[in-house]
């Protein structure tokens, strides 16, 4: 039976998926929800604690185009007496790290049709 509009199902099987959970591997993940092809990440820092990213994947149909895939990216700058804001990551970011998911997507791809 064929899926229509946005209701998809991400499974282990597909592509995409995989590639996403390999390529951002070293994020903690907040909420997985495979039936809607949504993975949103924690907040994580590398060496400074002041700054930190959250990034949010939406699958919007299960192709491996790049247009499959949409990430938004969040960064949490906090001063001195620990007050913080928000604030979106400029679209470089999404999109490189867009082009890396698709990118890991395409070597799974080719190792399955190998195997």
């Amino acid at each position: 039976k064929k899926s229509s509009g946005t209701n998809f199902e991400f499974t282990t099987s597909n592509v995409l998926w995989r590639a996403t959970l390999k390529s951002l591997d070293f994020l903690p993940l907040t909420n997985v929800d495979y039936t809607g092809g949504v993975i949103i990440y924690d907040w994580y820092s590398v060496d400074n604690s002041k700054e930190q990213i959250k990034i949010s994947v939406q699958f919007l149909n299960n192709e491996l185009r790049s247009d499959s895939v949409k990430i938004v990216a969040h960064k949490k700058t906090c001063d001195s007496s620990d007050r913080c804001s928000n604030s979106k990551i400029d679209q470089n970011f999404s999109d490189n790290t867009k082009e890396k998911i698709i990118t890991a997507a395409r070597l799974l791809k080719i190792e399955e049709i190998k195997n």
